[in-house]
């Protein structure tokens, strides 16, 4: 069951729009087609939305984001100048399965140096207590009551 939901969490970062010029001739680049714009040099914008695959299993799968962090590199790093950082003013509870069939939930706009992005990580709210309500949670039935139980998302740092 956890690993199913690692899996949600993995798909339900959708990248709407990153790149395009910062303006006055900064940016060069070479149209890809449609919208899509690879620029070589300047600013760019990435905007992040979260979205949901359809579940039959659950009710929902609730997630507190606090935020959202990205890195150019590949390579995993914990310093703070590496990434750059999407904060939300608040946190805001998702419950995952709201969001189906082309549903989003657009957490915010980072202004960054135009390139490729190899690292997108959820700064996520951890559980505070035993009892619900949880920051995280999966709902479901059992028995014919539903049941809320906290969601454990594993990181290695707090850092997402």
């Amino acid at each position: 069951m956890a690993r199913r939901l690692l899996l949600y969490l993995f798909f339900c970062v959708a990248l709407a729009s990153c790149g395009g010029g910062s303006g006055g001739g900064v940016g060069t680049g070479t149209d890809t087609g449609g919208n899509n714009r690879v620029v070589s040099s300047g600013l760019g914008t990435l905007r992040v939305s979260i979205t949901d695959a359809p579940s039959r299993e659950y009710k929902e799968i609730n997630v507190t984001i606090s935020g959202v962090r990205v890195h150019m590199n590949a390579e995993v790093r914990t310093k703070e100048a590496d990434w750059s950082e999407l904060t939300l003013q608040n946190p805001v509870l998702i419950n995952l399965l709201g969001l189906q069939g082309g549903v989003l939930h657009q957490l915010g706009l980072l202004a960054l140096a135009a390139g490729h992005y190899q690292q997108i990580r959820l700064t996520v709210v951890p559980n505070s207590g035993t009892e619900p309500p949880f920051n995280n949670s999966v709902a479901y039935s059992s028995e014919g009551a539903d049941v809320e139980m906290p969601l454990c998302i594993p990181t290695k740092t707090p850092s997402g």
